[in-house]
């Protein structure tokens, strides 16, 4: 019988709880942790959820870079559709949510989905037409107080005009959050 080891984590908890530590140290430590449970029989491990920040956060890139852990949308999804946040008053869409799981879960994941017609939308042009058009996907966010790497990738247009659902378009203030759920087929 299979055991799952479960470890949930979250930005907030990465950056606030360990203040006066440098960023990516309590990345290591929980990437290393991982790591450990996964060889200890407790396969297959997995640590996803609400991380808040980007790929390229000095708070993140050391447990997204972990050679213990997979991202399975990394795997699955191109670049530049594993965006699962819109960040409505910036006209942006950024992969703030991951799912890392041990190599021998990855190996098991069948396809992926990121749950996107739920998403608002800033407001309808003169012909019934969505916008904004296009959004800007960022990869990383300078908040003024997280360190910026030494190399940040730019920002790059998407599309942003995809199927939302029917409440979203009769008023878009029916949108269901600005995150989009992430479905994993194992």
């Amino acid at each position: 019988m299979t055991t799952l080891a479960t470890f949930n984590a979250n930005n907030f908890f990465l950056r606030y709880r360990f203040v006066g530590t440098y960023p990516g140290d309590q990345s290591k430590k929980l990437a290393n942790e991982a790591g450990e449970v996964a060889t200890q029989g407790y396969v297959p491990e997995k640590k996803f959820g609400n991380f808040n920040d980007t790929e390229q956060s000095p708070w993140l890139s050391p447990l997204l870079s972990s050679r213990l852990l997979v991202d399975v949308l990394d795997r699955t999804r191109p670049e530049d559709d594993r965006w699962t946040n819109y960040w409505r008053a910036k006209g942006r869409v950024q992969q703030i949510d991951y799912l890392l799981v041990s190599k021998a879960l990855a190996a098991r994941v069948m396809k992926t989905h990121i749950e996107r017609a739920g998403l608002g939308y800033d407001k309808l042009g003169s012909t019934g037409e969505l916008l904004p058009r296009e959004v800007t996907l960022t990869h990383f966010e300078d908040d003024g107080a997280t360190p910026v790497p030494k190399k940040v990738t730019p920002g790059k247009k998407l599309d942003f005009q995809f199927a939302r659902y029917e409440a979203i378009l009769e008023n878009w203030g029916n949108c269901i959050s600005d995150h989009c759920p992430v479905k994993v087929w194992w």
